[in-house]
């Protein structure tokens, strides 16, 4: 399981190689596809017909490996469902984005529907991942110094292990995010949000269900020429039906614990001279029943 915060994890997974090969076929095709009713028009333009507001990206990538397959059906990037005997790894990414007022200072909005598929044959059998998303930005300036955007999505998130049955589930998620943003100059701003997310899992008998209240503020100031400062801190409510210790727990609760969870940095970039950076950064954390946790951290880059 990949650690939710980087201090949890215990394990690295290294590739072992070997001497016995087998021979595959590999295809990959990606593909933009944009839809922009205005071209180059100017902003004035623009305002003088509706369909000019509206604007659409598709993106599409394919990559699969296979064994033992026919050249001609090796050649068409579309045909993904192969038998599990020919199939090494399949990914799939679909993503659409539909834009209202893209390019206004004002208003406007954008709808994305995505889906991420990968299929890996490993030494336990087969592991698949399918994940769904659909999203709906709105983003309102209501005057030069607050920015009001709003988030809603809904998803699905399935995984099918051959070997693990206890990493076999399917979430439903709905979840709802308000942003506040006040920036009354180049030197600082201020946010504060609240997230309420809803994640259910529709197999098995328990169906866990995990209801969370996040809430969120985050201060930067910046000093031209000189560094910036970033401070956050969060609370996390989780209301969780089932015992907290699985990896569908872990998954569901995305790290954290059922109850109240709270998270807190501070992360500081100085530049020392022309050439040289300084870093600084610390994170806590305080989880249900839990210690606090503090990790701190310092990088030096030098630019030549």
């Amino acid at each position: 399981v990949v650690a939710a915060f980087q201090d949890n994890a215990n394990y690295i997974r290294v590739y072992a190689p070997t001497n016995e090969f087998i021979s595959t076929r590999s295809n990959q095709f990606s593909e933009v596809f944009v839809i922009s009713p205005a071209g180059n028009k100017s902003s004035i333009q623009e305002k003088e017909l509706f369909i000019h507001r509206l604007s659409d990206q598709l993106s599409v990538r394919l990559d699969r490996k296979s064994k033992e397959e026919s050249i001609l059906s090796s050649l068409n990037p579309f045909h993904q469902d192969l038998a599990d005997t020919l199939l090494i790894s399949a990914n799939s990414s679909l993503r659409n984005t539909f834009y209202y007022n893209k390019n206004s200072p004002v208003f406007g909005f954008d709808l994305t529907w995505l889906e991420n598929r990968n299929k890996v044959f490993l030494t336990s059998g087969f592991e698949t991942r399918i994940q769904r998303s659909r999203i709906l930005n709105i983003r309102w300036n209501i005057n030069r110094a607050v920015l009001a955007s709003l988030n809603f999505e809904n998803g699905d998130q399935i995984n099918q292990s051959e070997f693990f049955l206890n990493r076999s589930y399917s979430i439903y998620s709905n979840g709802t995010e308000p942003k506040l943003s006040f920036q009354p100059g180049n030197n600082f701003r201020l946010i504060a949000s609240y997230k309420y997310g809803d994640k259910k899992n529709t197999t098995g008998d328990i169906k866990e269900r995990a209801i969370s209240n996040r809430f969120m503020m985050e201060m930067k100031y910046t000093a031209i020429n000189s560094g910036n400062i970033t401070a956050k801190a969060s609370v996390i409510n989780i209301n969780y039906n089932a015992s907290d210790d699985s990896f569908l727990a872990y998954e569901m609760l995305e790290g954290f614990k059922n109850g109240k969870n709270l998270t807190w940095g501070v992360a500081m970039q100085r530049t020392l001279n022309n050439s040289i950076q300084l870093s600084l950064t610390y994170d806590g954390r305080k989880l249900q029943d839990s210690p606090i946790v503090h990790t701190g951290g310092v990088q030096f880059r030098a630019f030549f």
